[in-house]
């Protein structure tokens, strides 16, 4: 798994193997920035650093010729035939069965739990910040899962910070369709 985000270069990896199939999950980077404030305590600036650190890979992962594209604000997360379309998109044939059983431990609340258990077995590395840790196994972090709420920006971020987003996800915003 490669994040575009926190960890590596996926750019490079993505560079010398072009026939990789991504998995490219997108946000509204305005939303994303909220999301970053409020779940992990970051100030305006280091969230929209980090959200913005993240962006052209995320568009040179779109670009790539087997990239399977999930918006979230299309609720994908919430959708059973997510399953079907990523294990398509990979090649699998899993079962009916399988693939029940897959969306089931994945479902927000599924995973919220399952972050509760990791945080209580200790999975999670000492010393840094929420949204900077992970288990090791799911690549999951406290507070991985939030409010999921979409559009929240516009009541949370003034028109300043909206406007600071814009400008610098514009390559981002523009190449997924997300309207100033």
């Amino acid at each position: 798994m490669l994040k575009t985000h926190g960890w590596g270069d996926p750019a490079a990896f993505l560079d010398r193997h072009p026939d990789t199939p991504c998995l490219v999950t997108i946000r509204d980077p305005r939303d994303a920035v909220v999301s970053l404030m409020q779940r992990f305590d970051y100030g305006f600036d280091h969230a929209l650093a980090y959200a913005a650190q993240g962006a052209a890979g995320i568009v040179g992962a779109a670009r790539q010729p087997k990239s399977l594209l999930l918006r979230y604000e299309s609720g994908f997360m919430d959708q059973a035939t997510t399953i079907d379309l990523i294990a398509g998109h990979l090649s699998l044939r899993p079962s009916a069965a399988e693939m029940e059983a897959l969306f089931r431990r994945l479902r927000p609340d599924a995973v919220q739990a399952a972050i509760a258990e990791a945080e209580r077995r200790n999975r999670f590395p000492k010393g840094l910040p929420a949204g900077e840790t992970a288990d090791p196994s799911t690549q999951w972090h406290p507070g991985h899962v939030g409010d999921r709420l979409i559009g929240k920006y516009a009541k949370l971020l003034d028109q300043a910070r909206q406007a600071a987003v814009v400008a610098r996800m514009a390559p981002y915003m523009a190449h997924f369709g997300y309207g100033a």
